[in-house]
Protein backbone atom coordinates (compact mmCIF):
# COMPACT_ATOMS: atom_id res chain seq x y z
CA UNK A 1 0.00 0.00 0.00
CA UNK A 2 1.63 3.29 -1.04
CA UNK A 3 2.69 5.74 1.64
CA UNK A 4 2.63 9.49 0.96
CA UNK A 5 5.74 9.80 3.15
CA UNK A 6 7.82 7.48 0.97
CA UNK A 7 6.92 9.55 -2.08
CA UNK A 8 9.83 11.93 -1.67
CA UNK A 9 9.07 13.53 -5.04
CA UNK A 10 5.65 14.54 -3.73
CA UNK A 11 4.07 13.62 -7.05
CA UNK A 12 0.41 12.67 -6.99
CA UNK A 13 -0.42 9.00 -7.33
CA UNK A 14 -2.28 8.13 -10.50
CA UNK A 15 -5.90 7.46 -9.55
CA UNK A 16 -9.12 7.18 -11.51
CA UNK A 17 -12.76 6.34 -10.91
CA UNK A 18 -14.91 3.77 -12.68
CA UNK A 19 -18.39 2.45 -11.85
CA UNK A 20 -18.43 4.05 -8.43
CA UNK A 21 -14.97 2.83 -7.39
CA UNK A 22 -11.76 4.83 -6.84
CA UNK A 23 -8.67 3.03 -8.15
CA UNK A 24 -4.94 3.61 -7.91
CA UNK A 25 -2.82 2.50 -10.86
CA UNK A 26 0.14 0.20 -10.37
CA UNK A 27 2.37 -2.17 -12.30
CA UNK A 28 3.76 -5.61 -11.59
CA UNK A 29 7.20 -6.09 -13.13
CA UNK A 30 8.37 -9.56 -14.12
CA UNK A 31 11.66 -10.66 -15.69
CA UNK A 32 12.69 -13.70 -17.75
CA UNK A 33 15.10 -16.04 -16.00
CA UNK A 34 18.54 -16.61 -17.48
CA UNK A 35 19.15 -19.32 -20.06
CA UNK A 36 19.11 -20.03 -23.78
CA UNK A 37 20.46 -18.28 -26.85
CA UNK A 38 17.14 -16.69 -27.82
CA UNK A 39 18.13 -13.33 -26.34
CA UNK A 40 15.19 -12.76 -23.98
CA UNK A 41 17.00 -13.51 -20.70
CA UNK A 42 16.44 -10.60 -18.33
CA UNK A 43 13.74 -9.02 -20.49
CA UNK A 44 10.88 -7.57 -18.49
CA UNK A 45 7.16 -8.18 -18.76
CA UNK A 46 5.07 -5.40 -17.23
CA UNK A 47 1.47 -6.03 -16.23
CA UNK A 48 -0.77 -3.05 -15.51
CA UNK A 49 -2.87 -3.28 -12.37
CA UNK A 50 -5.46 -1.17 -10.60
CA UNK A 51 -6.31 -1.47 -6.93
CA UNK A 52 -9.63 -0.21 -5.54
CA UNK A 53 -8.95 2.11 -2.60
CA UNK A 54 -12.34 3.79 -2.40
CA UNK A 55 -15.95 2.59 -2.66
CA UNK A 56 -19.31 4.35 -2.46
CA UNK A 57 -21.09 2.03 -0.03
CA UNK A 58 -19.97 0.10 3.07
CA UNK A 59 -20.22 -3.68 3.25
CA UNK A 60 -23.21 -4.97 5.27
CA UNK A 61 -22.12 -7.14 8.20
CA UNK A 62 -24.19 -9.38 10.46
CA UNK A 63 -23.44 -12.05 13.07
CA UNK A 64 -25.15 -15.14 11.66
CA UNK A 65 -22.27 -17.50 10.84
CA UNK A 66 -22.36 -20.79 12.76
CA UNK A 67 -19.30 -22.49 11.25
CA UNK A 68 -16.99 -24.20 13.79
CA UNK A 69 -19.32 -23.71 16.74
CA UNK A 70 -20.41 -27.23 17.72
CA UNK A 71 -17.76 -28.47 20.09
CA UNK A 72 -15.86 -27.34 23.14
CA UNK A 73 -12.17 -26.55 22.87
CA UNK A 74 -9.26 -28.90 23.45
CA UNK A 75 -9.34 -30.65 26.83
CA UNK A 76 -12.89 -29.50 27.49
CA UNK A 77 -11.80 -25.88 27.98
CA UNK A 78 -14.22 -23.16 26.98
CA UNK A 79 -12.84 -20.43 24.76
CA UNK A 80 -14.83 -17.35 23.98
CA UNK A 81 -15.29 -16.72 20.26
CA UNK A 82 -14.62 -13.06 19.54
CA UNK A 83 -13.43 -13.45 15.94
CA UNK A 84 -16.32 -11.39 14.54
CA UNK A 85 -15.66 -8.57 17.01
CA UNK A 86 -11.97 -8.59 16.17
CA UNK A 87 -12.73 -8.53 12.45
CA UNK A 88 -14.70 -5.31 12.95
CA UNK A 89 -11.67 -3.88 14.75
CA UNK A 90 -9.39 -4.88 11.89
CA UNK A 91 -11.69 -3.17 9.38
CA UNK A 92 -11.12 0.07 11.29
CA UNK A 93 -7.35 -0.48 11.53
CA UNK A 94 -7.01 -1.08 7.80
CA UNK A 95 -9.14 1.99 7.08
CA UNK A 96 -7.22 4.22 9.50
CA UNK A 97 -3.92 3.07 8.02
CA UNK A 98 -5.19 3.91 4.54
CA UNK A 99 -6.23 7.42 5.60
CA UNK A 100 -2.88 7.99 7.31
CA UNK A 101 -1.07 6.94 4.16
CA UNK A 102 -3.14 9.33 2.08
CA UNK A 103 -1.65 12.28 3.90
CA UNK A 104 -3.35 15.66 4.32
CA UNK A 105 -6.02 16.53 1.81
CA UNK A 106 -9.54 15.39 1.15
CA UNK A 107 -9.30 12.22 3.28
CA UNK A 108 -10.59 12.04 6.84
CA UNK A 109 -11.51 9.64 9.64
CA UNK A 110 -14.45 10.58 11.83
CA UNK A 111 -16.93 9.18 14.31
CA UNK A 112 -20.60 9.23 13.36
CA UNK A 113 -23.57 9.88 15.60
CA UNK A 114 -24.21 6.15 15.95
CA UNK A 115 -22.80 4.72 19.17
CA UNK A 116 -23.23 1.48 21.10
CA UNK A 117 -24.79 1.59 24.55
CA UNK A 118 -22.23 1.53 27.36
CA UNK A 119 -22.45 0.16 30.90
CA UNK A 120 -20.01 -0.70 33.71
CA UNK A 121 -19.28 -3.87 35.61
CA UNK A 122 -17.84 -7.25 34.69
CA UNK A 123 -19.27 -9.76 32.24
CA UNK A 124 -18.15 -12.33 29.72
CA UNK A 125 -18.11 -11.44 26.04
CA UNK A 126 -21.20 -13.53 25.39
CA UNK A 127 -24.26 -12.61 23.38
CA UNK A 128 -24.74 -8.91 22.90
CA UNK A 129 -22.77 -7.82 26.00
CA UNK A 130 -19.14 -7.20 25.08
CA UNK A 131 -16.69 -6.76 27.96
CA UNK A 132 -13.71 -4.55 27.04
CA UNK A 133 -12.15 -4.33 30.51
CA UNK A 134 -10.67 -1.35 32.32
CA UNK A 135 -9.89 0.90 29.40
CA UNK A 136 -9.25 4.57 28.80
CA UNK A 137 -11.98 6.94 27.69
CA UNK A 138 -10.52 6.94 24.18
CA UNK A 139 -10.59 3.13 23.99
CA UNK A 140 -14.14 3.02 25.37
CA UNK A 141 -15.30 5.54 22.77
CA UNK A 142 -13.59 3.53 20.04
CA UNK A 143 -15.28 0.30 21.07
CA UNK A 144 -18.61 2.10 21.17
CA UNK A 145 -18.09 3.11 17.54
CA UNK A 146 -16.86 -0.32 16.40
CA UNK A 147 -19.92 -2.05 17.88
CA UNK A 148 -22.41 0.70 17.02
CA UNK A 149 -25.51 -0.20 15.02
CA UNK A 150 -25.15 0.89 11.42
CA UNK A 151 -21.94 2.81 10.80
CA UNK A 152 -20.13 4.08 13.88
CA UNK A 153 -17.15 5.56 12.03
CA UNK A 154 -16.45 6.80 8.54
CA UNK A 155 -13.15 6.71 6.66
CA UNK A 156 -13.39 9.12 3.72
CA UNK A 157 -10.70 8.48 1.12
CA UNK A 158 -11.82 11.15 -1.34
CA UNK A 159 -14.52 13.77 -1.09
CA UNK A 160 -15.36 15.56 -4.31
CA UNK A 161 -18.32 17.55 -5.56
CA UNK A 162 -20.10 14.62 -7.14
CA UNK A 163 -19.21 11.72 -4.87
CA UNK A 164 -17.73 10.53 -1.60
CA UNK A 165 -15.42 7.51 -1.64
CA UNK A 166 -14.90 5.60 1.58
CA UNK A 167 -12.45 2.90 2.60
CA UNK A 168 -13.05 -0.53 0.98
CA UNK A 169 -13.02 -2.02 4.52
CA UNK A 170 -15.92 0.17 5.64
CA UNK A 171 -18.77 -1.83 7.16
CA UNK A 172 -22.31 -1.21 8.31
CA UNK A 173 -23.43 -3.41 11.21
CA UNK A 174 -26.82 -5.04 10.78
CA UNK A 175 -27.40 -6.94 14.02
CA UNK A 176 -30.79 -8.05 15.30
CA UNK A 177 -29.81 -7.33 18.90
CA UNK A 178 -27.64 -4.26 19.38
CA UNK A 179 -24.30 -4.75 21.10
CA UNK A 180 -23.59 -3.21 24.47
CA UNK A 181 -20.09 -2.26 25.60
CA UNK A 182 -19.32 -3.16 29.22
CA UNK A 183 -16.44 -1.27 30.82
CA UNK A 184 -14.78 -2.10 34.14
CA UNK A 185 -14.87 0.97 36.34
CA UNK A 186 -16.52 4.32 35.80
CA UNK A 187 -17.88 5.34 32.44
CA UNK A 188 -16.46 8.41 30.70
CA UNK A 189 -18.61 11.52 30.87
CA UNK A 190 -20.75 12.30 27.83
CA UNK A 191 -18.89 15.55 27.26
CA UNK A 192 -15.61 13.65 27.24
CA UNK A 193 -16.95 11.08 24.82
CA UNK A 194 -18.11 13.74 22.37
CA UNK A 195 -14.76 15.53 22.37
CA UNK A 196 -12.65 12.48 21.58
CA UNK A 197 -11.16 11.95 18.12
CA UNK A 198 -10.78 8.53 16.46
CA UNK A 199 -7.51 6.77 17.37
CA UNK A 200 -4.69 6.11 14.94
CA UNK A 201 -4.28 2.69 13.39
CA UNK A 202 -1.45 1.97 15.85
CA UNK A 203 -3.56 2.92 18.86
CA UNK A 204 -6.50 0.87 17.59
CA UNK A 205 -4.22 -2.14 17.15
CA UNK A 206 -3.14 -1.80 20.78
CA UNK A 207 -6.80 -1.69 21.85
CA UNK A 208 -7.45 -4.85 19.86
CA UNK A 209 -4.43 -6.70 21.28
CA UNK A 210 -5.43 -5.73 24.83
CA UNK A 211 -8.94 -7.03 24.14
CA UNK A 212 -7.46 -10.37 23.06
CA UNK A 213 -5.32 -10.50 26.21
CA UNK A 214 -8.40 -9.81 28.34
CA UNK A 215 -10.18 -12.82 26.86
CA UNK A 216 -7.12 -15.05 26.39
CA UNK A 217 -7.65 -15.24 22.64
CA UNK A 218 -4.54 -13.91 20.93
CA UNK A 219 -4.71 -16.69 18.36
CA UNK A 220 -8.07 -15.39 17.15
CA UNK A 221 -6.48 -12.03 16.31
CA UNK A 222 -4.82 -13.50 13.21
CA UNK A 223 -7.88 -15.44 12.07
CA UNK A 224 -9.89 -12.24 12.41
CA UNK A 225 -7.30 -10.40 10.30
CA UNK A 226 -7.81 -12.93 7.49
CA UNK A 227 -11.57 -12.55 7.91
CA UNK A 228 -11.39 -8.76 7.56
CA UNK A 229 -9.20 -9.15 4.49
CA UNK A 230 -12.22 -10.55 2.64
CA UNK A 231 -14.43 -7.48 3.22
CA UNK A 232 -13.40 -5.72 -0.05
CA UNK A 233 -14.29 -8.90 -1.96
CA UNK A 234 -17.72 -8.90 -0.32
CA UNK A 235 -18.12 -5.27 -1.34
CA UNK A 236 -17.18 -6.05 -4.94
CA UNK A 237 -19.55 -9.01 -5.28
CA UNK A 238 -22.34 -7.26 -3.40
CA UNK A 239 -22.63 -9.96 -0.76
CA UNK A 240 -23.06 -9.23 2.97
CA UNK A 241 -20.48 -10.60 5.36
CA UNK A 242 -21.82 -13.12 7.87
CA UNK A 243 -19.45 -13.14 10.85
CA UNK A 244 -19.29 -15.81 13.58
CA UNK A 245 -21.79 -15.44 16.37
CA UNK A 246 -20.25 -14.35 19.67
CA UNK A 247 -20.36 -17.51 21.77
CA UNK A 248 -18.77 -19.10 24.79
CA UNK A 249 -17.09 -22.01 23.02
CA UNK A 250 -15.92 -23.01 19.58
CA UNK A 251 -13.77 -25.56 17.77
CA UNK A 252 -10.99 -23.14 16.90
CA UNK A 253 -9.04 -23.80 20.09
CA UNK A 254 -5.35 -23.40 19.36
CA UNK A 255 -2.11 -22.74 21.27
CA UNK A 256 -2.04 -19.22 22.59
CA UNK A 257 0.43 -16.80 21.07
CA UNK A 258 1.28 -13.27 22.07
CA UNK A 259 0.92 -10.74 19.30
CA UNK A 260 4.02 -8.68 18.54
CA UNK A 261 2.44 -5.28 17.89
CA UNK A 262 5.56 -3.79 16.32
CA UNK A 263 6.03 -6.69 13.90
CA UNK A 264 2.33 -6.82 13.11
CA UNK A 265 2.28 -3.09 12.35
CA UNK A 266 5.04 -3.53 9.77
CA UNK A 267 3.10 -6.31 8.04
CA UNK A 268 -0.25 -4.48 7.87
CA UNK A 269 0.44 -2.62 4.57
CA UNK A 270 1.12 -5.93 2.81
CA UNK A 271 -2.12 -7.44 4.09
CA UNK A 272 -3.95 -4.29 3.01
CA UNK A 273 -2.56 -4.42 -0.53
CA UNK A 274 -3.59 -8.03 -1.02
CA UNK A 275 -6.96 -7.39 0.60
CA UNK A 276 -7.99 -4.38 -1.46
CA UNK A 277 -6.74 -6.23 -4.56
CA UNK A 278 -9.78 -8.46 -4.18
CA UNK A 279 -8.99 -10.25 -7.45
CA UNK A 280 -5.78 -11.54 -5.87
CA UNK A 281 -7.64 -12.66 -2.76
CA UNK A 282 -10.35 -14.45 -4.72
CA UNK A 283 -7.87 -15.91 -7.21
CA UNK A 284 -5.83 -17.33 -4.34
CA UNK A 285 -8.88 -18.85 -2.67
CA UNK A 286 -10.03 -20.43 -5.94
CA UNK A 287 -6.56 -21.76 -6.71
CA UNK A 288 -6.88 -24.42 -4.02
CA UNK A 289 -9.15 -26.34 -6.41
CA UNK A 290 -6.73 -26.05 -9.32
CA UNK A 291 -4.66 -29.14 -10.15
CA UNK A 292 -1.59 -28.82 -12.43
CA UNK A 293 -2.13 -32.12 -14.27
CA UNK A 294 -5.83 -31.59 -15.01
CA UNK A 295 -6.45 -30.37 -18.56
CA UNK A 296 -9.26 -28.03 -19.55
CA UNK A 297 -11.55 -30.77 -20.89
CA UNK A 298 -11.54 -32.68 -17.59
CA UNK A 299 -12.36 -29.81 -15.23
CA UNK A 300 -15.90 -31.01 -14.50
CA UNK A 301 -14.90 -34.56 -13.50
CA UNK A 302 -12.09 -33.15 -11.36
CA UNK A 303 -14.37 -30.74 -9.48
CA UNK A 304 -17.33 -33.13 -9.25
CA UNK A 305 -16.37 -34.96 -6.01
CA UNK A 306 -15.93 -31.86 -3.88
CA UNK A 307 -18.62 -29.69 -5.49
CA UNK A 308 -21.31 -32.34 -6.05
CA UNK A 309 -20.68 -35.54 -4.10
CA UNK A 310 -19.78 -34.05 -0.72
CA UNK A 311 -22.70 -31.57 -0.56
CA UNK A 312 -25.23 -34.20 -1.69
CA UNK A 313 -24.04 -37.30 0.14
CA UNK A 314 -22.00 -36.31 3.20
CA UNK A 315 -23.75 -37.17 6.47
CA UNK A 316 -21.05 -36.49 9.07
CA UNK A 317 -21.10 -34.11 12.01
CA UNK A 318 -19.39 -31.23 10.20
CA UNK A 319 -21.24 -28.83 7.95
CA UNK A 320 -20.18 -28.19 4.36
CA UNK A 321 -18.86 -24.78 5.45
CA UNK A 322 -16.56 -26.62 7.85
CA UNK A 323 -15.48 -29.42 5.50
CA UNK A 324 -14.35 -27.20 2.61
CA UNK A 325 -11.78 -25.09 4.52
CA UNK A 326 -10.37 -28.25 6.13
CA UNK A 327 -9.91 -29.85 2.71
CA UNK A 328 -8.37 -26.63 1.38
CA UNK A 329 -5.98 -26.46 4.34
CA UNK A 330 -4.73 -29.95 3.51
CA UNK A 331 -4.19 -29.12 -0.16
CA UNK A 332 -2.57 -25.70 0.36
CA UNK A 333 -1.41 -25.13 3.96
CA UNK A 334 -0.10 -21.63 3.19
CA UNK A 335 -3.63 -20.56 2.23
CA UNK A 336 -5.33 -22.27 5.18
CA UNK A 337 -5.74 -19.11 7.27
CA UNK A 338 -7.09 -17.11 4.34
CA UNK A 339 -9.58 -19.88 3.56
CA UNK A 340 -10.66 -19.99 7.20
CA UNK A 341 -11.14 -16.22 7.10
CA UNK A 342 -13.25 -16.54 3.95
CA UNK A 343 -15.37 -19.19 5.65
CA UNK A 344 -15.87 -17.09 8.77
CA UNK A 345 -16.88 -14.05 6.70
CA UNK A 346 -19.34 -16.03 4.56
CA UNK A 347 -17.33 -15.58 1.34
CA UNK A 348 -16.71 -19.31 0.84
CA UNK A 349 -20.07 -19.89 -0.86
CA UNK A 350 -19.19 -17.26 -3.46
CA UNK A 351 -15.80 -18.89 -4.02
CA UNK A 352 -17.37 -22.31 -4.55
CA UNK A 353 -19.75 -20.83 -7.12
CA UNK A 354 -16.87 -19.16 -8.98
CA UNK A 355 -14.82 -22.35 -8.99
CA UNK A 356 -17.75 -24.33 -10.37
CA UNK A 357 -18.01 -21.97 -13.34
CA UNK A 358 -14.85 -23.48 -14.86
CA UNK A 359 -13.06 -20.15 -15.21
CA UNK A 360 -12.67 -18.63 -11.74
CA UNK A 361 -11.09 -15.17 -11.41
CA UNK A 362 -7.37 -15.34 -12.03
CA UNK A 363 -4.74 -12.76 -11.08
CA UNK A 364 -1.08 -13.20 -11.95
CA UNK A 365 0.00 -11.51 -8.71
CA UNK A 366 -1.62 -14.24 -6.65
CA UNK A 367 1.19 -16.77 -7.14
CA UNK A 368 4.15 -14.56 -6.09
CA UNK A 369 2.24 -12.88 -3.27
CA UNK A 370 1.15 -16.16 -1.69
CA UNK A 371 3.86 -18.54 -2.88
CA UNK A 372 1.11 -20.76 -4.27
CA UNK A 373 0.89 -21.45 -8.05
CA UNK A 374 -2.60 -20.73 -9.34
CA UNK A 375 -2.40 -21.56 -13.05
CA UNK A 376 -0.43 -23.71 -15.47
CA UNK A 377 1.23 -20.44 -16.50
CA UNK A 378 2.72 -20.07 -13.00
CA UNK A 379 4.99 -23.10 -13.40
CA UNK A 380 7.66 -23.51 -16.09
CA UNK A 381 7.09 -27.20 -16.76
CA UNK A 382 9.95 -29.64 -17.18
CA UNK A 383 12.03 -31.33 -19.86
CA UNK A 384 12.78 -30.07 -23.39
CA UNK A 385 10.13 -28.03 -25.15
CA UNK A 386 10.15 -30.10 -28.34
CA UNK A 387 9.24 -33.78 -28.19
CA UNK A 388 11.20 -35.77 -30.79
CA UNK A 389 9.71 -39.23 -30.16
CA UNK A 390 7.17 -39.03 -33.00
CA UNK A 391 7.29 -38.76 -36.82
CA UNK A 392 6.72 -35.01 -36.47
CA UNK A 393 8.29 -32.71 -33.90
CA UNK A 394 5.66 -31.79 -31.32
CA UNK A 395 5.31 -29.73 -28.21
CA UNK A 396 2.65 -29.64 -25.54
CA UNK A 397 0.13 -26.87 -26.03
CA UNK A 398 0.68 -25.83 -22.42
CA UNK A 399 4.35 -25.17 -23.29
CA UNK A 400 3.38 -23.33 -26.48
CA UNK A 401 1.05 -21.10 -24.43
CA UNK A 402 3.84 -20.34 -21.93
CA UNK A 403 6.24 -19.39 -24.73
CA UNK A 404 3.64 -17.20 -26.42
CA UNK A 405 3.30 -15.13 -23.25
CA UNK A 406 7.04 -14.49 -22.87
CA UNK A 407 8.54 -11.27 -24.24
CA UNK A 408 8.94 -11.87 -27.97
CA UNK A 409 12.34 -13.06 -29.17
CA UNK A 410 11.23 -12.25 -32.72
CA UNK A 411 8.92 -9.31 -33.36
CA UNK A 412 5.56 -10.17 -34.89
CA UNK A 413 2.02 -8.85 -34.96
CA UNK A 414 0.76 -11.00 -32.08
CA UNK A 415 -0.57 -9.37 -28.92
CA UNK A 416 -0.02 -11.71 -25.99
CA UNK A 417 0.10 -9.01 -23.34
CA UNK A 418 -2.14 -10.83 -20.88
CA UNK A 419 -2.05 -14.51 -19.87
CA UNK A 420 -5.04 -16.84 -20.37
CA UNK A 421 -7.99 -16.13 -18.11
CA UNK A 422 -8.35 -19.85 -17.40
CA UNK A 423 -5.99 -21.65 -14.98
CA UNK A 424 -6.53 -25.02 -16.67
CA UNK A 425 -3.92 -26.05 -19.24
CA UNK A 426 -4.95 -26.74 -22.84
CA UNK A 427 -5.19 -30.39 -23.72
CA UNK A 428 -2.81 -32.25 -26.00
CA UNK A 429 0.12 -31.49 -28.27
CA UNK A 430 0.60 -29.49 -31.44
CA UNK A 431 2.93 -29.86 -34.40
CA UNK A 432 5.97 -27.67 -33.98
CA UNK A 433 5.65 -26.53 -37.60
CA UNK A 434 2.26 -24.97 -36.76
CA UNK A 435 3.72 -22.92 -33.90
CA UNK A 436 4.12 -19.15 -34.08
CA UNK A 437 7.53 -17.74 -34.95
CA UNK A 438 8.03 -16.47 -31.41
CA UNK A 439 7.55 -20.05 -30.17
CA UNK A 440 9.91 -21.59 -32.73
CA UNK A 441 12.66 -19.26 -31.50
CA UNK A 442 12.89 -21.38 -28.33
CA UNK A 443 13.33 -24.75 -30.02
CA UNK A 444 16.65 -25.48 -28.30
CA UNK A 445 16.20 -23.33 -25.19
CA UNK A 446 16.15 -24.64 -21.63
CA UNK A 447 13.02 -23.91 -19.64
CA UNK A 448 12.26 -20.21 -19.34
CA UNK A 449 10.45 -18.75 -16.36
CA UNK A 450 8.89 -15.36 -15.72
CA UNK A 451 10.03 -14.34 -12.26
CA UNK A 452 8.25 -11.70 -10.20
CA UNK A 453 10.62 -8.75 -9.77
CA UNK A 454 8.83 -5.89 -8.04
CA UNK A 455 5.68 -3.81 -7.68
CA UNK A 456 5.49 -0.19 -8.78
CA UNK A 457 2.92 2.48 -7.91
CA UNK A 458 2.14 4.79 -10.83
CA UNK A 459 2.47 8.56 -10.46
CA UNK A 460 0.57 11.12 -12.49
CA UNK A 461 3.77 12.40 -14.11
CA UNK A 462 4.20 9.02 -15.81
CA UNK A 463 6.94 7.69 -13.55
CA UNK A 464 6.66 4.93 -10.99
CA UNK A 465 7.45 4.47 -7.32
CA UNK A 466 8.78 1.04 -6.44
CA UNK A 467 7.05 -0.43 -3.43
CA UNK A 468 9.27 -1.27 -0.47
CA UNK A 469 7.65 -4.65 -0.03
CA UNK A 470 7.99 -7.93 -1.83
CA UNK A 471 10.89 -8.14 -4.25
CA UNK A 472 12.73 -10.79 -6.21
CA UNK A 473 14.86 -11.68 -3.17
CA UNK A 474 11.88 -12.34 -0.91
CA UNK A 475 9.45 -13.97 -3.31
CA UNK A 476 9.90 -17.75 -3.39
CA UNK A 477 10.62 -19.22 -6.81
CA UNK A 478 8.51 -22.24 -7.66
CA UNK A 479 11.11 -24.93 -7.11
CA UNK A 480 8.80 -27.77 -8.03
CA UNK A 481 8.19 -28.74 -11.64
CA UNK A 482 5.01 -30.25 -12.93
CA UNK A 483 5.13 -33.28 -15.13
CA UNK A 484 3.89 -33.00 -18.72
CA UNK A 485 0.21 -33.80 -19.27
CA UNK A 486 -0.55 -37.48 -19.67
CA UNK A 487 -0.26 -38.66 -23.25
CA UNK A 488 -1.60 -42.16 -22.76
CA UNK A 489 -5.20 -43.31 -22.54
CA UNK A 490 -6.81 -42.61 -19.17
CA UNK A 491 -9.39 -44.58 -17.23
CA UNK A 492 -12.15 -42.26 -16.12
CA UNK A 493 -15.89 -42.14 -15.83
CA UNK A 494 -17.58 -39.45 -17.88
CA UNK A 495 -20.30 -37.37 -16.29
CA UNK A 496 -23.57 -36.50 -17.92
CA UNK A 497 -23.58 -33.51 -20.26
CA UNK A 498 -25.32 -31.38 -17.65
CA UNK A 499 -22.19 -31.71 -15.50
CA UNK A 500 -19.73 -30.91 -18.31
CA UNK A 501 -20.40 -27.17 -18.40
CA UNK A 502 -17.26 -26.26 -16.45
CA UNK A 503 -15.09 -28.33 -18.81
CA UNK A 504 -16.67 -26.75 -21.86
CA UNK A 505 -16.22 -23.19 -20.57
CA UNK A 506 -12.64 -23.82 -19.44
CA UNK A 507 -11.75 -25.39 -22.81
CA UNK A 508 -13.30 -22.58 -24.82
CA UNK A 509 -11.61 -19.91 -22.74
CA UNK A 510 -8.07 -21.28 -22.83
CA UNK A 511 -8.16 -21.97 -26.59
CA UNK A 512 -9.80 -18.62 -27.33
CA UNK A 513 -6.70 -16.98 -25.87
CA UNK A 514 -4.86 -17.95 -29.07
CA UNK A 515 -7.54 -16.84 -31.51
CA UNK A 516 -8.09 -13.51 -29.73
CA UNK A 517 -4.47 -12.42 -29.94
CA UNK A 518 -4.24 -11.89 -33.70
CA UNK A 519 -3.13 -15.44 -34.44
CA UNK A 520 -6.39 -16.61 -35.98
CA UNK A 521 -7.32 -20.28 -36.14
CA UNK A 522 -4.33 -22.65 -36.45
CA UNK A 523 -4.84 -25.43 -39.03
CA UNK A 524 -5.79 -28.04 -36.46
CA UNK A 525 -9.00 -29.99 -36.18
CA UNK A 526 -9.38 -29.26 -32.50
CA UNK A 527 -10.20 -25.60 -33.20
CA UNK A 528 -13.37 -26.71 -34.99
CA UNK A 529 -14.65 -28.72 -32.05
CA UNK A 530 -18.02 -27.41 -30.74
CA UNK A 531 -16.51 -27.03 -27.28
CA UNK A 532 -13.81 -24.70 -28.56
CA UNK A 533 -15.34 -22.98 -31.56
CA UNK A 534 -16.20 -19.36 -30.80
CA UNK A 535 -19.91 -18.61 -30.46
CA UNK A 536 -19.57 -16.02 -33.22
CA UNK A 537 -18.81 -18.80 -35.69
CA UNK A 538 -22.22 -20.36 -35.13
CA UNK A 539 -25.30 -18.47 -34.08
CA UNK A 540 -24.23 -15.11 -32.73
CA UNK A 541 -27.47 -14.61 -30.85
CA UNK A 542 -27.78 -18.20 -29.66
CA UNK A 543 -29.46 -18.43 -26.29
CA UNK A 544 -28.01 -20.41 -23.40
CA UNK A 545 -30.65 -23.11 -23.81
CA UNK A 546 -30.15 -23.59 -27.52
CA UNK A 547 -26.39 -23.45 -27.02
CA UNK A 548 -26.53 -26.35 -24.60
CA UNK A 549 -28.73 -28.25 -27.03
CA UNK A 550 -26.26 -27.70 -29.85
CA UNK A 551 -23.40 -28.90 -27.68
CA UNK A 552 -25.17 -32.20 -27.14
CA UNK A 553 -24.77 -33.08 -30.81
CA UNK A 554 -20.99 -33.20 -30.92
CA UNK A 555 -17.69 -32.48 -29.22
CA UNK A 556 -17.01 -33.89 -25.76
CA UNK A 557 -20.53 -35.03 -25.01
CA UNK A 558 -20.02 -38.68 -24.21
CA UNK A 559 -17.34 -41.19 -23.13
CA UNK A 560 -16.37 -42.19 -26.66
CA UNK A 561 -16.19 -38.58 -27.85
CA UNK A 562 -14.06 -37.48 -24.92
CA UNK A 563 -11.69 -40.40 -25.32
CA UNK A 564 -11.48 -39.80 -29.06
CA UNK A 565 -10.63 -36.15 -28.49
CA UNK A 566 -7.92 -36.96 -25.98
CA UNK A 567 -6.39 -39.59 -28.24
CA UNK A 568 -6.67 -37.35 -31.30
CA UNK A 569 -5.02 -34.35 -29.70
CA UNK A 570 -2.22 -36.46 -28.25
CA UNK A 571 -1.50 -38.46 -31.39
Amino acid sequence: MPDIHMNYRHESFDTFTSNGVLYIRAEAVWAVSDGGACGISGKQKIRAASLPIGVRRPTPVCFQNTAFHRAVGVGGAHEVNIIGILALGWSYIFSAELIERQGPGSSSLDYTDSIAEMCHGKAEAVGNMIHVGAVSAQAARWWASILAPGQGWKATVLQCDSACYISPWSVVLEHDEAFKVRVSGDLPANSTMKSLSPPSSQQALEFLVNFCALHGSHSQLFVALATAMTFPAHNYYGTPSRLPCVRGSNTLKSPQVTADIKELSVQIPYYMTMSCAHNVTVSSLCSVFWEPKVCCNLVSPWLHPVLKEIPNHYSGSLSLDEIIPLLCAQRCPNLATLWLGATLSGLSSTIIELVGSGTPPLDTNGAPWTGNPQSFMDVPGSGPYVQFDSPQDKLFRSDAWRLLYLPAAVEDDLQYNSPPFSPWQPVGMTNFEHAAIRVKAHRDCPRHELVYHHWSWCLKNGSGLEGHGYCSETIPRHSHKIDPPMTTAMNYQTLSLADQEASMIASREVFAWVTRNCEGHPPEEIYHDPWIRDDSESEASESCTSSKSARSTGGLTGPSDIEAWIMRTNS
